[in-house]
């Protein structure tokens, strides 16, 4: 069982750590919550994303302590600015204590996701496989992807092939830091696959630039996705389960 490497590592390395979210929110979760926190999880719709949220912000709290040497309830995590406008409602940042690191987080129904870089940029984003609604993918996909998709007999190949594509565009937008606000149609993600470098949308402070994409199954319910630079290092996964810490898994071939 190993802790988190420290930030001070000379090596660019970025890492996923994935944890299993209960049905309700643990009480030393909720204890780790801040003040703001607090107040976005009274507008969380449903008892299901309350946990959703509470686990998973409480799992990154933990986690990126350990990586930084400081005890969970001294990392803030808030916002940092949105590249295309300034306002502060871009990808999750830790401001405090200050750190270069880079972070996205991400949680769907019983899973959640951090991904930690040392590079410029990381986005991560997971999902539940589930049947997809049929009208997503002519709204959404580019005309590669959809050919990619046509390929794939009906059923359930094709349906987590649609969960790849979104899992995978979402992620890049995230590290891009703008999120899904994007003609999504315009941003090919290569999905045949499971590794690539793709060119990101660029925004008002910067051009397109080349991100890594990799994809990879978490259990047997879940696909995720993690975006990163093609120069920040390996990427290895980790399973975190409070309170020991994590179980070290080896990376899935993602380079």
């Amino acid at each position: 069982m190993t802790a988190p490497a420290p930030c001070s590592s000379p090596e660019p390395a970025t890492q996923l750590w994935w944890w299993e979210i209960p049905d309700a929110p643990a009480p030393a979760d909720l204890d780790l919550l801040t003040s703001p926190e607090r107040q976005r999880l009274m507008k969380c719709s449903t008892p299901r994303r309350a946990a959703e949220f509470v686990t998973s912000r409480a799992a990154a709290r933990r986690i990126l302590a350990a990586r930084l040497g400081e005890p969970p309830e001294s990392v803030v995590i808030g916002q940092a600015p949105c590249p295309d406008c300034a306002e502060r409602h871009g990808p999750p940042k830790i401001l405090q204590p200050r750190t270069p690191l880079h972070i996205s987080i991400s949680h769907t129904r019983g899973l959640g996701c951090l991904g930690v870089s040392t590079g410029d940029g990381v986005g991560v984003d997971v999902e539940y496989l589930r049947p997809v609604d049929p009208a997503v993918p002519g709204t959404t996909f580019s005309q590669k992807e959809l050919d990619y998709l046509r390929a794939l007999p009906p059923g359930t190949d094709r349906q987590t092939a649609v969960q790849k594509c979104w899992t995978r565009k979402e992620a890049l937008l995230k590290a891009v830091g703008i999120g899904v606000s994007r003609d999504l149609k315009g941003i090919e993600t290569n999905p045949q696959s499971d590794t690539a470098v793709v060119t990101g949308p660029g925004t008002a402070v910067r051009g397109p630039r080349p991100w890594l994409l990799c994809s990879l199954p978490l259990g047997s319910a879940h696909l995720a996705a993690v975006a990163r630079r093609p120069d920040s290092g390996p990427l290895t996964i980790h399973r975190f389960a409070p309170p020991t810490g994590d179980l070290p898994l080896v990376a899935w071939g993602c380079g």
